[in-house]
């Protein structure tokens, strides 16, 4: 049976434009390079009442002699 782990990225909004501060597709194919996959996205979540972050979520299958 196959195993994976799960790495979240939080990037930082910018709270005036409502954008990411970094460009989100260089950070997705960055871990993609890393050997992860991208498998969701979470909007928006509130740190404090002056920042808000989207997360990344990724995962990557653990090699069995990892187990």
């Amino acid at each position: 049976m196959k195993r994976y782990e799960y790495q979240g990225v939080e990037i930082k909004v910018n709270t005036w434009s409502k954008k990411p501060k970094e460009d989100v597709l260089d950070v997705m194919n960055e871990y993609g390079y890393l050997g992860w996959r991208f498998v969701a996205f979470e909007p928006s979540i509130k740190k404090s009442e002056s920042q808000k972050v989207v997360k990344l979520i990724f995962e990557r299958e653990i090699p069995k002699s990892e187990f």
